[in-house]
């Protein structure tokens, strides 16, 4: 029997992550006043996976006549200006 497609969709982000978060953690160096690399990793990790499934979803959503690398652009500009 398979997975309902949310819990691979979730697997798959998960593997992902954990693929991902060594190598930035390895950039990020050690810890500073805003956290631990792990924490930090993680964070950043998380919030491009998160901006890349909210332009697949919007781009979907129209049905594939719109820009998808435009929309990840928007959805890290305003991950981005909330940052710091």
């Amino acid at each position: 029997m398979k997975a309902p497609p949310e819990r691979r969709s979730a697997r798959q982000q998960l593997l992902w992550q954990e693929l991902l978060i060594p190598d930035v953690r390895a950039r990020l160096g050690g810890g500073d006043d805003v956290g631990p690399p792990d924490a930090r990793a993680r964070a950043l990790v998380t919030a491009a996976l998160g901006c890349s499934d909210a332009a697949i979803h919007e781009w979907v959503r129209a049905e594939g006549d719109a820009d998808i690398l435009g929309l990840y652009a928007d959805a890290l500009a305003t991950v981005h200006t909330g940052t710091r």
